[in-house]
């Protein structure tokens, strides 16, 4: 633009189509803010609702999660420690710019028949030995900004534990998600109570492994997110869940729900 644009305070126009008006420059730039202003709100107003997808039970294979992670979402990926893949799988998806999560287990209330593997914390483990595996499965996992447990209906219920692995969480900087294994869960709460980032899932997406069931439990967290503001969904590496985000993402985007980083809705 010329430097000299406002060097008169009135800019006259030509008298043929109106009679002399005068534009002074500060009513430009106000008349330029609220055009900007106007479209901020517009933008603002085609937000319906926020979403967040978290992939977790990551380790064992790099099959589906490479397709996951081209998917025109930013999904977070939440790792079991110690397996084959695990720091690979972290690194691929730090690299391209995706939350990483530890998916710490846990112990659940039908344990041992449910096994949640290697690194889980038991409830019938000292604080010592809870302490040690712990710090070992936060350092197992690169890349990580965040954990949410793995199984666990049993171990969130107990509080001097949960108090535990807050207190390792809250010294690591990390926000935690409570996948709300179990009704009775307190794992959100004292999270809250350490001054930790939390959020809760809200909807399970693949709990059956039948696609058209898992694109009704997509456009269903779509829905929360519209009556709620936000929500987040957690689902897991298999082929229906993949094809089904890749039949409901756009469907969701064109309801005008944004689907964000899960890092992005803990508070």
């Amino acid at each position: 633009m010329p430097e000299d644009i406002f060097a008169s305070k009135e800019i006259a126009l030509p008298k043929k189509k109106l009679n002399q008006i005068s534009i002074s420059p500060h009513a430009m730039e106000e008349a330029y803010q609220e055009k900007i202003e106007e479209a901020s709100e517009k933008a603002v107003e085609e937000v319906a609702g926020k979403v967040a997808i978290v992939i977790d039970d990551l380790g064992h294979s790099l099959v589906i999660v490479e397709k996951l992670m081209k998917l025109d979402a930013p999904l977070a990926f939440s790792i079991l420690p110690g397996l084959r893949f695990s720091k690979l799988i972290a690194s691929r998806a730090n690299k391209s710019n995706h939350d990483v999560m530890l998916h710490l287990p846990m112990e659940p209330k039908n344990y041992p028949d449910k096994n949640p593997g290697s690194g889980a914390l038991i409830s019938n483990m000292n604080s010592d030995e809870l302490e040690k595996l712990l710090l070992e499965d936060l350092d197992a996992i690169p890349y990580i900004t965040g954990t949410n447990n793995h199984m666990g209906s049993k171990l969130t219920e107990d509080k001097k534990i949960m108090q535990l692995v807050m207190s390792k969480i809250k010294k690591r900087d990390l926000f935690f998600l409570d996948s709300r294994t179990s009704p009775n869960t307190i794992a959100y709460r004292i999270a809250k109570e350490y001054g930790i980032k939390a959020a809760i899932r809200n909807v399970f997406l693949d709990n059956e492994d039948d696609l058209e069931i898992i694109s009704q439990q997509i456009i269903k967290l779509g829905e929360v997110a519209i009556k709620k503001g936000s929500a987040i969904g957690i689902g897991h590496p298999g082929k229906n869940t993949l094809i089904a985000l890749q039949n409901t993402i756009p469907k969701l985007k064109e309801r005008g729900i944004k689907i964000v980083p899960v890092s992005q809705l803990v508070n």
